[in-house]
């Protein structure tokens, strides 16, 4: 009679055995007590088949920066046994280089599922690393998966070192433009790109040190410049400063023209045009001072035109030549540099005697004095120029 026995053999039969061999024989006996036992008989185990696969919720991108952690999972099945087994002893290996496997993180399983963390430390190289699975158990077979790519991402920072915040730019000038830039492992990092914007977030220009050529007709006040830093495999970073973009006032002209004339008495209009240097624009209320002979006569708002005038009066000034100014200052309201900030000309004033009166008694006289009137009085009246009655000026006849 043939009989079939089933024995589903585990890892602890095969470890308990030596070399694997499993010896064992049969023994029947019958109902009246009569036995027999077959030859003995040996088997060898060997470590189990298992298939590996690894696992969707594996991450695929993990950074350098702080402690975050790719969390790496794959599934062991045991092929010979039919099971999902727990306990079973896996590893994980990484590369840091993007060759070399150099990290090795073990794991026991539970139901199959094999899982490590790995924080990736400034020994590992940003860019797409590698990363495989494999069983180091001794019940089961040796088996690794296909390698599976892991990106690793760095931190870039990035600070502005010129201009320096608060700083006044021109218009129509070179602005140096400078950075230093780092990352989450280096102090000072090279091979990033690093582009400047401002605040409409035109490009200015490109690189760790770079030139922006403030346009003639730029808006002026207060500006925001950003730098922002990108590179491969890196998160980016961006920095700002605030500067103040400075137009150029000048004066344009002064008038009366140099060499002009006058006399005492005359009130003299002085005028002067502020302007914008680059544009050509009036510049209203813009404050112009006017001085005489280096001293200062009056404080004037330019109008809408950019013109501001000074009423000179001449009554009290003597006989002689002038120096007549008018000067313009840095105006950080408006947010001008005086580029051309003084006009001056030379103004003559005159004092002369001025006979504006002439009276005679009689406008006719007889020669022969017997006849009358044969005399007249003549009467001159004398002015000071434009100002007045002159006293005490002496008339010839």
């Amino acid at each position: 009679t043939r009989v079939d026995f089933y024995e589903k053999f585990s890892c602890e039969d095969f470890l308990n055995q030596t070399n694997g061999t499993v010896w064992f024989r049969f023994t029947t006996v019958d109902e009246y007590g009569f036995n027999d036992t077959s030859e003995t008989i040996n088997v060898t185990f060997e470590e189990d088949d298992v298939s590996l696969q690894i696992s969707s919720e594996s991450d695929s991108v993990v950074r350098r920066l702080g402690n975050a952690q790719a969390y790496l999972k794959f599934v062991i099945y045991d092929s010979d046994f039919g099971a999902y087994p727990t306990n079973a002893n896996g590893t994980v290996w990484i590369t840091e280089d993007g060759e070399n496997y150099t990290v090795a993180l073990s794991c026991l399983s539970t139901e199959g599922n094999c899982s490590v963390y790995y924080d990736p430390s400034c020994s590992s190289q940003v860019g797409v690393q590698s990363w495989k699975a494999g069983t180091s158990d001794v019940c089961y077979k040796q088996v690794n998966t296909t390698p599976t790519s892991l990106t690793v991402v760095g931190q870039l920072y990035v600070n502005i070192t010129q201009p320096a915040a608060g700083k006044l730019v021109n218009r129509d000038k070179d602005v140096l433009l400078n950075s230093s830039v780092a990352s989450d492992c280096e102090a000072w990092h090279e091979g990033a790109s690093v582009k400047w914007y401002n605040s409409s977030w035109h490009l200015l220009n490109e690189s760790y040190e770079a030139i922006w050529h403030v346009p003639a007709t730029y808006k002026l006040g207060l500006e925001t410049i950003f730098a922002n830093v990108s590179e491969t495999y890196y998160d980016g970073d961006s920095d700002s400063v605030q500067v103040y973009v400075y137009g150029w006032s000048e004066l344009e002209y002064i008038t009366p023209p140099n060499g002009s004339s006058f006399i005492a008495g005359q009130t003299v209009m002085v005028e002067c045009r502020v302007i914008d240097a680059n544009t050509s624009q009036a510049i209203a209320n813009y404050t112009v001072e006017f001085y005489k002979d280096g001293v200062y006569q009056d404080s004037i708002l330019t109008d809408e035109e950019g013109k501001a005038q000074w009423l000179w009066s001449t009554s009290a000034e003597s006989p002689g030549f002038y120096n007549i100014s008018c000067k313009i200052y840095n105006d950080s309201q408006k947010y001008y540099n005086a580029s051309l900030p003084q006009r001056s000309v030379l103004i003559r004033i005159k004092r002369p005697l001025i006979i504006d009166t002439v009276m005679l008694e009689h406008s006719s006289i007889y020669r022969n004095d017997s006849f009358v009137p044969y005399e007249t009085n003549v009467t001159v009246h004398v002015k000071d120029a434009y100002v007045g009655d002159a006293e005490n000026a002496t008339v010839w006849f």
